[in-house]
């Protein structure tokens, strides 16, 4: 199919949609059985159009980048959308014979609001060293420039280019430019804007009214055909230059299931699943599966073994819940008003309440008879007038054998305890624990490492400081490695004994 019917067709489709959901939300859904199925298969409908309109383009491109080396020419993409020079005549000559066909390719330079994260070296071929920044993005317009939570922490266990999320983008000190306040004193209504939305990103908006007093705004997402209202610290306001730069196609590419939400969004938000922001946060109560340090760990292994990634969320997107879903026990004989009564005042039973609260009452009243009974003992009074002292059976049994020492009793003891307690220790969970804990140091280690380079032949003392520290981060690596390498001995050592024990 040629590409503008193939163009014709999805709008067409949507112009579909909006009228059956024009119908839908006088109506509503209830028997309307036929109508709620018809606008599924506009959606699925859209959804494959579009992606046969965008191979349909890549394709178109790659043919006209095969035409041009076939003509020996050289195309490079400019640095800055606004540049043109005169260097340019003879390609314009040739797109102006595309029959005015706009067409869409990687390699264009953007400027976006960003804060500086931190400083690195890098060696270039010729052997010198290159000072550049790796800058986060404030105003992310794409999925993949959202800033990385777990990374933030240094938690993060992809790579730079295996994580879906943003880790900064480094580039050279000279391609920074002046951080430009926005001026919202000359924010009027009907203005473009750019809107945070729920995922993070931040979607190419419409300012309707503004609230001066409460500093708030109403604006109607142009992607999501929704209106919110957002503070003044989620958007950004555009002037006519940058509302053209921020074009639509740009900012409906952010992820691949953006269109499918996109339409369904102002009907209900649960019916086709948008991709959220996973992350934990900080000082959490429990994490998934730390419960495990008291059980065989048989769970999370099943889970590894079915593809799950500690630190994601659940589901095949990575989407769910991080955290474990907390148990609430509901009292007995109470209506639901009376549980949302309790509910609203925080007067709902918590797990293990009456438990502590049993364990404090026997505490308090074991105190008084613990000390009455010591008090009114005959035979302490005796010892202390004859300057005795009360015996402890436990001493008697803990008295070595004769033909021992004391220290080689001590010894066993230690011993004894530490086989009791290696049974108690799952050791795979501590092996993670381990690992992870290597990932950080070696990742404070890199950073050390840098900043000991930068400040090698400049400041002597600040240099040593570092050295010092990068020195004890070394030692600290090394005694996790040897942890590590003795909790997988342990294991292994386990595995093989249970193997032998097996007739």
């Amino acid at each position: 199919m040629d590409e503008d019917l193939l163009q014709q067709s999805v709008e067409q489709y949507k112009e579909q949609f909006l009228q059956i959901q024009t119908v839908l939300q006088t109506t509503g859904e209830d028997g309307q059985d036929e109508l709620v199925k018809l606008r599924d298969d506009l959606v699925e409908l859209i959804h494959v159009s579009e992606e046969s309109l965008l191979s349909l383009k890549k394709s178109r491109l790659l043919q006209l980048l095969d035409n041009y080396e076939e003509q020996g020419l050289r195309t490079d993409f400019p640095s800055n959308l606004d540049d043109s020079t005169s260097s340019n005549a003879d390609r314009e000559n040739d797109t102006e014979s595309l029959d005015d066909k706009d067409l869409e390719g990687l390699g264009v330079t953007e400027h976006h609001n960003a804060m500086v994260f931190d400083a690195e070296t890098v060696d270039l071929p010729d052997g010198k060293e290159e000072t550049k920044v790796r800058v986060l993005f404030m105003n992310p317009t794409h999925k993949s420039m959202v800033p990385c939570p777990y990374f933030l922490d240094s938690k993060c266990r992809f790579d730079d280019d295996a994580c879906r999320y943003s880790h900064g983008h480094v580039l050279s000190v000279e391609d920074l430019m002046p951080f430009k306040e926005p001026d919202f004193s000359q924010v009027q209504c009907d203005q473009s804007c750019l809107a945070r939305y729920d995922d993070g990103v931040w979607y190419k908006a419409t300012i309707q009214s503004i609230d001066h007093d409460a500093h708030t705004f109403v604006i109607h997402y142009d992607t999501y055909n929704s209106d919110a209202t957002l503070g003044i610290d989620e958007i950004l306001p555009l002037d006519q230059r940058d509302s053209e730069n921020v074009s639509d196609s740009d900012l409906s590419s952010s992820s691949s299931d953006s269109e499918e939400s996109r339409l369904t969004k102002d009907i209900d938000e649960e019916e086709i699943a948008v991709v959220r922001l996973s992350w934990k946060p900080s000082g959490g109560p429990v994490c998934l599966g730390e419960w495990e340090q008291h059980t065989k760990g048989i769970g999370s292994k099943l889970m590894v073994k079915m593809g799950y990634i500690f630190g994601k969320g659940l589901g095949k997107d990575g989407s769910g819940i991080v955290e474990p879903v907390e148990t609430i026990v509901l009292p007995q004989g109470k209506s639901l008003d009376k549980i949302a009564e309790l509910r609203e005042n925080n007067k709902l039973p918590k797990l293990g309440r009456k438990k502590r609260q049993r364990a404090a009452k026997v505490k308090n009243v074991k105190l008084p008879v613990e000390a009455s009974s010591t008090s009114g003992d005959i035979f302490d009074f005796i010892n202390t007038k004859l300057g005795g002292k009360r015996g402890n059976i436990h001493d008697i049994s803990r008295v070595p054998v004769p033909g021992t020492s004391a220290s080689d009793f001590e010894v066993k003891e230690i011993g004894k305890k530490k086989k009791g307690d290696d049974k108690n220790i799952n050791w795979n969970i501590q092996l993670f624990k381990t690992q992870e804990e290597i990932s950080a140091v070696k990742k404070q280690l890199k950073k050390e490492e840098t900043a000991l380079g930068r400040h090698e032949e400049k400041d002597a003392k600040t240099a040593s400081h570092f050295r010092q520290k990068v020195t004890a981060i070394k030692a600290h690596l090394s005694r996790l490695h040897e942890r590590e390498k003795d909790i997988q001995q342990k294991l292994h050592h386990k595995k093989n004994h249970r193997k032998l024990t097996v007739f």
